[in-house]
Parts: structure tokens; C-alpha cells; sequence
């Protein structure tokens, strides 16, 4: 046994060393020497994601490029915002995917737009694209005024319970309840439902064990596939494979029609034809528009529209508890506006909260959920002036972490300041990638930008938060989260307005 063990480890080391460490040197490129079978990546174990995503930006400073290797894979990290640029954007034909493996035979979310790539991926967003239209996307921000009452609820008993307030807990709720009726119609009060099917499916979403599964789908996909992985857990799948199942049977027995995506996907089914075409000429599939991919889309969008959105709030939340003054001046804009019309904020006033808008896009600076951007090269790409061409199969990893704290693109990157943010400031193109640039943007990023000013105006019009003993200053975020999250929660005392001195 010791024979076969010695014998695997020195076949696995000479693989490594003739091929590995020599990949960026033989293409002039400067590089990170890699160790056996973790590459550049065994550090993350010992850092955590979010630390380790922004120490790969401090390597080679003033190269807008260098290499790296993913575990056993070569793979280039940028720096540089206008090659970025290039890559999201104007040359986005060579670098389509996510790089991201899952089996769409296999997984009943398999063919969600986040893993699918080329023709196949141009097609789906182009059907999913016209559910989050600007008339749309208003009619889902109807949704979260009767959210906020029941968060509000939520909030008033702990004040009187003298107790600080999870604010995760609160915004998780009010995002997974707004998302669910945007989804799937159904209409959910997960503060007092606290065993919810679509909280439980939620909180599953998003363990650490999901970060496992992607990793392991981005190295080695056979390995996935030996392990019978999929994007989800099997209850979470079937979970969610149940609920549209019957939201559907039930709509067409009883004719139902509702206004939300359920409905929209139902009507591409009904209109669908099978043109007996399996694949394009990229080798990529030609959707097909049945209840199953209906599930694995309505599973990215559940996922996408609940957690982002809720600890960019989170951890607004945490910096107008540390910022008083600056609670007090998003307050006043709120305020204003509330005067003004004599009502409560509603969708037609959130263009007029630019200074509250102007800080969500700095807690999105300082706290991006998302801490790394990873494209994978779909065809032989030469990099504009110079002679590297990045080979079909490559990696290539930006850091929004690191760029969006680096002083170079903001000046003291570690104040929180809305005005970098405000009319007539200049943020340099390629430096500010929350939900990403160029057509793989964000597909629900006006949804979030609306839900979070709505949510956020409503707070901050009806309490005061401040830090307590149990919030963490500086904020500690969880080791591997796969998005950036507080590792304790954020605890913060609040307090209604009307008894505030």
C-alpha cells in the first residue's frame, strides 16, 4: 500500500512539475509559483475567501495582469480596469462563460443562466430579460411594502423587549418574502411562518457547503459527476421541483393568471415548439421551454434576488450605525421627500434618494457580497497590445474586493464616503463591479437597487440604529461564504424615532 501511495505521489509531482510551474514562464507572462495540486489556492483554507479574493490583487503591483494557477489549472488574474473592460464588455464574445460546470441531464438546476454559456445562454436571457422590464420591476416593488409592515412588527416587539435587533434575520426575511411572490406568485410572511418551505429553502441556498459544490464543479468536473453533485441539496431541489409542480397544475385547472415570472415561463411553455434542433453551432444546447427549465431558472432567480440584496442592506445598516451623522443626512433626504409628497416613499420617489442611493453604492464599494469576478476563455483571445493570447479553457479571475479598495481608483478606501458616489463625481470605468459589468450584469440589479432604497428609506424614516454589545466592530465575515457575510450576525440597537432625543 505504501508502494502504491509513494508511487502515486511522485507521478502526481512530476505531472506537476513539468507542466504547472513552466505555463506563464514559456509566455513571458510574471507569474505566482504554484504548489502541487492546490496551485496558488491553498492560502484561501487559512485566510477565507473574501481576504484571500483580495490579497491575489496585491501580487505584482502596476502589472495589469499576471498568472496564476485554479488548483491544477492555469488561469490569469487582471487588474487592470480597461482590459477588464475588455474582457466583460467589448470583447465579452471570447469570454461568455462563468466556467462554472453542473449537468443540466442530471440537475433540476443545472441549466440555470448562471452555468450556461455562448448561444444557449444568449437565448435564455434574452426570454428572462423582458420579465425584469421597468413596468415590471415596479409591479414587484409593490410587494415589499407589506414585507416591511410585518419586519416593522418584528422590530417594535424586540424594542419592546428591550433587545437588540438581528438585522440580517429582518432583511433576509423581507427579501425572501418580496422574491418568492416575484417568482412564484405565493404570497409568505416568513416572521411568524419561521418553518417556511421557502425560508428552509433559502437558508440551504446559501451554507457553506455550497461554496464546496462550486469549487469542486469549477476544478474538476468529472469529479462532480463521480459525486453526483448538484447546484443544490436533493431536498432543496425536490423542495422547489414540488412548488412549481403544483403552482402550475393549480393555475391551469382553476385558470389562474398572476403578473410574476411563474406565469411569464408558463406562457413561453405553452408557446413552445420543438424544433427537434439539440445543439448550436458553438456545441452549446438549444433551450427547451418545459416545466424543468421553468424550476432551474425560478431557482437562480430565487437565489439571486434573496441574499445580495440582503446583506448589502445588512451592512448598510452597520456603517449608518458606526456613521450617525451620515444616518441623520440619508434620514433628512428621506424626510424631505416624505413632506414634500405627504406620503410614505413609494417606487415614483426613489430617483429623488440620491444621497441614500449614493450610500448603498459605497457599502456596495466597501462590502461587494460577491469578492471575486471569474470568467473562463470560450476562444483563443489575444490581449490588445500584447503578445500574450489567453488559449481557450483559461480562467481568468478579477478581484472586486481588491479594486474597489485600492486608493489608486478611491482615495482612503476604508472611510465610508456616499459622495464618491454623488453627481459630478468620476468613478474610472471597470473599477466598480458589485453585480458585475458588460451583458452578464446582474439581471434583477434595478430590482435590488429599488427594494434596497425602499426598504432602506422606510427604516431609516421610523428608527435610529446604533451599535450595541453585541454587534462586532469591525465587522468579522464568515470564512467561506461563498458571498460576503457577517460571521455573527449584525446585532444593533434601534429605537423608534418618536422617542429619541
Amino acid at each position: 500500500m505504501w508502494f502504491t501511495i509513494s508511487l502515486l505521489g511522485i507521478v502526481t509531482f512530476l505531472f506537476w512539475y513539468f507542466s504547472a510551474p513552466f505555463y506563464w514562464r514559456k509566455r513571458n507572462v510574471p507569474y505566482l509559483k504554484p504548489f502541487p495540486i492546490f496551485g496558488n489556492f491553498f492560502s484561501m483554507f487559512t485566510k477565507g475567501l473574501i481576504d484571500f479574493n483580495a490579497s491575489l490583487y496585491t501580487n505584482f503591483p502596476g502589472k495589469p495582469f499576471y498568472g496564476l494557477h485554479f488548483y491544477t489549472r492555469p488561469a490569469l488574474f487582471v487588474k487592470d480596469p480597461e482590459l477588464i473592460q475588455k474582457i466583460l464588455i467589448t470583447d465579452f464574445e471570447y469570454f461568455t462563460s462563468h466556467g462554472m460546470y453542473s449537468n443540466q441531464d442530471r440537475d433540476p438546476a443545472g441549466g440555470n443562466l448562471f452555468h450556461i454559456y455562448g448561444q444557449e445562454w444568449k437565448e435564455m436571457r434574452g426570454k428572462l430579460s423582458q420579465y425584469f422590464t421597468p413596468g415590471k420591476v415596479k409591479a414587484m416593488l409593490t410587494y415589499v411594502d407589506k414585507s416591511l409592515q410585518k419586519a416593522m412588527e418584528h422590530i417594535d416587539n424586540n424594542i419592546a423587549a428591550n433587545e437588540p435587533v438581528e438585522m440580517k434575520y429582518v432583511l433576509m426575511n423581507i427579501t425572501t418574502d418580496v422574491i418568492t411572490q416575484a417568482i412564484f406568485g405565493v404570497e409568505t410572511d416568513t416572521f411568524k411562518n419561521k418553518d417556511s418551505i421557502f425560508s428552509e429553502v433559502a437558508e440551504q441556498m446559501f451554507k457553506v457547503k455550497l461554496t464546496s459544490r462550486t469549487f469542486v464543479s469549477i476544478i474538476s468536473p468529472k469529479l462532480y459527476d463521480l459525486l453526483k453533485l448538484c447546484v443544490l441539496d436533493d431536498k432543496s431541489n425536490a423542495t422547489v421541483v414540488d412548488i412549481v409542480r403544483q403552482t402550475v397544475e393549480y393555475r391551469r385547472k382553476e385558470n389562474v393568471q398572476m403578473q410574476d415570472y411563474l406565469q411569464g415561463m408558463m406562457e413561453l411553455m405553452d408557446n413552445y415548439t420543438d424544433s427537434g434542433q439539440k445543439y448550436f453551432p458553438d456545441r452549446t444546447r438549444v433551450p427547451r421551454y418545459d416545466l424543468k427549465t421553468l424550476v432551474c431558472q425560478a431557482i437562480l432567480l430565487f437565489a439571486a434576488g434573496i441574499e445580495t440584496s440582503a446583506l448589502t442592506m445588512t451592512f448598510f445598516f452597520y456603517e449608518m450605525a458606526t456613521h450617525p451623522e451620515l444616518q441623520q443626512k440619508c434620514r433628512e433626504e428621506v424626510n424631505k421627500i416624505t413632506k414634500e409628497t405627504g406620503q410614505d416613499i413609494n417606487v415614483s420617489d426613489l430617483s429623488k434618494l440620491v444621497y441614500l442611493g449614493a450610500a448603498l453604492q459605497e457599502t456596495l464599494r466597501m462590502h461587494s457580497p460577491l469578492s471575486i469576478i471569474n470568467r473562463e476563455c470560450t476562444k483563443n483571445y489575444k490581449i490588445p497590445g500584447s503578445d500574450l493570447e489567453i488559449e481557450k479553457g483559461t480562467f481568468v479571475f478579477m478581484s472586486a474586493v481588491g479594486i474597489h479598495m485600492d486608493p489608486k481608483y478611491y482615495p482612503e478606501p476604508n472611510v465610508f464616503r456616499p459622495e464618491r458616489f454623488m453627481n459630478g463625481s468620476k468613478i474610472k470605468n471597470g473599477t466598480f463591479l458589485p453585480f458585475g459589468i458588460g451583458p452578464r450584469t446582474c439581471l434583477g440589479m434595478s430590482l435590488a437597487y429599488g427594494e434596497m432604497k425602499m426598504v432602506t428609506a422606510k427604516f431609516l424614516q421610523n428608527y435610529e440604529f446604533t451599535v450595541c454589545s453585541k454587534t462586532d466592530v469591525p465587522i468579522k465575515p464568515g470564512k467561506y461564504n461563498f458571498l460576503k457575510t457577517p460571521a455573527n450576525g449584525m446585532w444593533l440597537k434601534v429605537r423608534p424615532l418618536k422617542n429619541v432625543n
